[in-house]
């Protein structure tokens, strides 16, 4: 940074030679002219760190400079370890997917049981029934190698009341039907008669 010291201290020297030889002019009518040539000067000053860069060798000064801070124990020097930081951020990234993509997989496991659970109470009439959902990834076909959840395994769980009452009724084999509840009755099959030819049956017989 030697070298924008240097620039920093031409420039200001020239803005204020600049204003002193402003300062010392006889009359106003060189003075739009004395002005010209000191912002030329200015002017040439600013630019003089690209006008020295374009006449000297660009790639060698470069490389020297690279050295220098490679030296010093610079960005350069601590390439090994920011790459070591960059793999941690990344492997840091990948966990946190992994938890979120679990996190929503458990989600939509609870929403897909709530919905069954809804339906089966609603189709047996049965209170208290627990349903649970489990859901994986699978590459689905048709879709390269994206994944898609799927639904790997359901479990129902009925509540006691209900077993019991179910194993009540088979151990009575249907000797006694609950209190409210009307007996099933079948009727005795009629019997038919096929009538081949005219006539009745009673005709026939006779």
């Amino acid at each position: 940074m030697t070298w924008l010291g240097g620039w920093l201290r031409e420039l200001i020297l020239v803005v204020l030679m600049a204003a002193f030889v402003e300062m010392l002019l006889p009359g106003k009518s060189m003075e739009r002219y004395a002005r010209l040539v000191l912002s030329l000067l200015v002017l040439l000053t600013m630019l003089s760190p690209i006008v020295s860069l374009l006449k000297g060798d660009a790639a060698k000064e470069l490389s020297v400079a690279l050295g220098q801070q490679e030296q010093q124990g610079g960005l350069l020097s601590g390439a090994g370890r920011g790459a070591g930081e960059l793999e941690q951020i990344l492997a840091d990234g990948r966990m946190l997917a992994a938890g979120a993509k679990e996190q929503g997989l458990q989600l939509a496991a609870e929403e897909v049981a709530g919905q069954m659970q809804e339906q089966v109470a609603g189709s047996t009439g049965l209170q208290g029934i627990k349903v649970t959902v489990k859901l994986g990834l699978s590459k689905a076909s048709g879709l390269g190698s994206e994944e898609v959840p799927v639904i790997t395994a359901v479990t129902v769980s009925l509540p006691a009341s209900a077993g019991a009452g179910q194993a009540g009724g088979a151990e009575e084999g249907g000797t006694d039907s609950p209190s409210g509840a009307e007996p099933i009755r079948i009727e005795p099959v009629v019997p038919v008669q096929v009538q081949i030819g005219g006539g009745t049956p009673a005709e026939r017989r006779k």
